[in-house]
């Protein structure tokens, strides 16, 4: 039995890696909050790094949606590969002989 690749994997695994690097922000980063204390005047003050994080990621964000998206569509259009596309996944054995759309 030959996997059958089709554009929705790809699209979707796009996704997965697109999704990656906000997790390793959030998970393992994780948000962080930095206060300072100045002891002449008494003044206590924090900042949370959030908005950076959120900001330094938000391409990724995109991306995922966009792929994932585009996912959903693939799938649901059960959009093939083009001709020549497909002929050489065959030739990968990524997919079978008889194209099927």
């Amino acid at each position: 039995m030959i996997f059958e690749l089709r554009p929705a994997h790809v699209a979707r695994a796009l996704a997965t890696l697109c999704a990656l690097p906000i997790l390793w922000t959030f998970a393992v980063e994780g948000i962080t909050t930095t206060t300072e204390y100045d002891y002449s005047t008494g003044e206590v003050s924090s900042s949370s790094d959030l908005g950076s994080q959120i900001g330094s990621v938000a391409i990724w964000i995109v991306l995922a949606i966009a792929c994932a998206t585009g996912a959903w569509y693939l799938e649901k259009q059960r959009i093939g590969w083009p001709p020549a596309a497909h002929e050489q996944l065959v030739k990968l054995q990524l997919a079978s002989p008889n194209r099927e759309e």
